[in-house]
């Protein structure tokens, strides 16, 4: 396939993103290689003396859904900015109109929605990038802390904005703890080889060969 840019890379690791971002290939899982030499996403593409019109190959496991999750990650690090501003107001009973106008405004409950029908439903090697996409991106990270908020308030001080995004939450973490990809995935984050090998092996990832 043939890379379309409008400007000139300077690194590798710009390059890395343009394909992610015109293929869906996540830069973190691409391998670039030109002729015999792996290029090293810290080096400049002067250093390798590329041209206009070269060619190189680029190993991948699969494509993944990045510009989507990337925007839910987006979408869930603004929430948790909004009610960890908001967090005491939060205790108020009953909330204050102009707060729950804020609420309404600020969650977004279909993009957990979406996020749990577009990663976890294609293909398992899909699914397992997704997944990784979702890591890399900050996402748990960022759902576990929204998620830890939001129990602690008590159920009858939760708008029903609230209700409703502590119920997509752990839809979106349930989805998450049930699917093999997923599992894979998180342990490669928490850095299990033996147990990731495991669950990829079973899933035939052609990660358990390497």
């Amino acid at each position: 396939r043939e890379l379309g840019l409008t400007w000139v890379p300077e690194t590798v690791a710009d390059l890395q993103d343009e394909i992610q971002d015109q293929f869906n290939i996540p830069g973190f899982d691409q391998k670039l290689t030109f002729g015999p030499t792996v290029l090293s996403s810290k080096e400049s593409l002067q250093s390798y003396s590329l041209r206009n019109g070269d060619s190189m190959t680029v190993e991948y496991t699969s494509e993944a859904d990045v510009k989507e999750i990337v925007g839910v990650v987006s979408c869930l690090e603004k929430t948790l900015a909004f009610i960890e501003s908001v967090q005491q107001q939060l205790f108020l009973f009953p909330i204050p109109p102009a707060l729950q106008s804020q609420l309404q405004q600020n969650i977004d409950i279909e993009e957990l929605d979406k996020l749990a029908m577009m990663s976890f439903s294609s293909s398992p090697l899909q699914r397992f990038m997704n997944v990784k996409v979702f890591l890399t991106s900050g996402g748990l990270t960022c759902l576990q802390r929204l998620h830890s908020l939001i129990l602690q308030l008590p159920f009858r001080l939760m708008t029903i904005h609230l209700q409703l995004l502590e119920i997509g939450m752990s839809k979106l973490l349930w989805t998450l703890s049930s699917c093999p990809e997923a599992e894979a995935a998180v342990l490669k984050e928490l850095k299990c080889p033996e147990a990731e090998a495991a669950v990829l092996k079973e899933l035939k990832c052609p990660e358990a060969e390497a």
